[in-house]
């Protein structure tokens, strides 16, 4: 059973937790988690290891708190990286969509990244949204966001 478009089928992510980042047309970041089945740009499933800095997340400094959504020590890493101010997505395991599991309270803009993850979150805009009106990213919204090639500084 195909979960997405015929352009995401037999993706070499399928099975495998991976995590990716994204920023919207407000310049705000949201860190992606596929769960083993999820949609994903075709750039990003072509270049997975490149998305291996994502978890560097944790290393930002705290920058407020998170609306309660839900405790959940299964949660943590999402709480965790919202308070970071990145939005935190998980897909719904097998036919989507992204699910908003953690919204910051104060977010943090593209440009307030370390230069790593700022490139690598930029590699991908969803022009057409805004991670805080957002609370679910369907398929649909993931075959309109665009690609952006990484400068000559990320080679």
């Amino acid at each position: 059973m195909a979960f997405g478009p015929p352009e995401f089928e037999n993706s070499p992510l399928a099975g495998i937790d991976f995590s990716w980042l994204a920023v919207d047309r407000d310049g705000h970041v949201a860190w992606l988690v596929t769960a083993g089945s999820a949609v994903v740009p075709p750039w990003v499933k072509g270049d997975p290891d490149d998305f291996d800095e994502a978890e560097a997340l944790l290393a930002l400094p705290v920058r407020g708190g998170v609306p309660p959504i839900d405790a959940s020590s299964a949660l943590a890493q999402w709480l965790e990286t919202a308070r970071r101010g990145v939005f935190a997505y998980d897909w719904s395991v097998y036919d989507g969509p992204y699910k908003l599991i953690a919204r910051p309270a104060n977010p943090i803009q593209v440009t307030g990244l370390p230069i790593v993850l700022a490139e690598l979150a930029l590699r991908t805009r969803f022009k057409h949204l805004c991670f805080k009106k957002s609370p679910v990213l369907k398929v649909r919204d993931v075959v309109a966001c665009t690609q952006s090639p990484l400068p000559d500084s990320a080679s």
